[in-house]
């Protein structure tokens, strides 16, 4: 059998505010991670896939091409029409660390506020889960929080051992498995020089 030749991995790294601010909405999320399980698909069926009217996707799809998240893949034939077909630009996601203007950091702000909202979401039906569980049963959820001092050294460390883990994680693709949010948040706790 002949193998397809790879491609490199492309990495997209977020840059400009108005590409923190088209990832705001839950619905373009949620078609990002459709197309990135799933590969490249028309409306329709990127619709179908995440439960959504057709109709309903055209404006966020339209959102995440200008903002440089999905592209045309082709077209796909569907009856004597064809369908537009969309994949996503990237195999990894990273924001720009260097960016340091006023609407970059508001727009940065804006995205982690409404990220850990959805989030908060996501726990608070967890845990209603939870309360519905037979004793012996574990709990779904959790929380760890720990304060440590860090070097810029011990920070990117952090950073590249949480990303191992999490692909760890992701190569457990257990039928039987449950579905689960991981956020990993870091924060200084000093107040920034004035």
């Amino acid at each position: 059998m002949a193998r397809r030749p790879t491609r490199p991995r492309e990495t997209l790294v977020l840059r400009r505010p108005a590409q923190l601010r088209a990832l705001r909405d839950p619905v373009r999320e949620r078609i990002l991670r459709a197309l990135e399980q799933a590969g490249p698909l028309p409306v329709r069926a990127l619709a179908e896939r995440i439960g959504r009217a057709p109709e309903s996707l055209y404006y966020h799809v339209r959102a995440l091409v200008r903002a440089g998240f999905l592209r045309t893949e082709g077209k796909a034939p569907s009856g004597r029409r064809h369908h537009v077909v969309y994949g996503v630009t990237y195999d990894d996601l990273f924001i720009d660390q260097s960016q340091r203007s006023p609407a970059f950091f508001e727009a940065l702000r804006e995205h982690y506020a409404s990220r850990l909202r959805r989030k908060e979401r996501d726990i608070e039906r967890s845990l209603a889960g939870d309360r519905r569980l037979p004793p012996d049963e574990p709990r779904r959820t959790g929380l760890l929080q720990v304060d440590v001092r860090l070097t810029k050294r011990g920070l990117e460390r952090f950073r590249r051992r949480a990303l191992e883990f999490l692909d760890e994680l992701e190569g457990d693709d257990d039928a039987d498995g449950e579905a689960m949010g991981v956020t990993i948040a870091f924060a200084s706790l000093e107040e920034p020089d004035q």
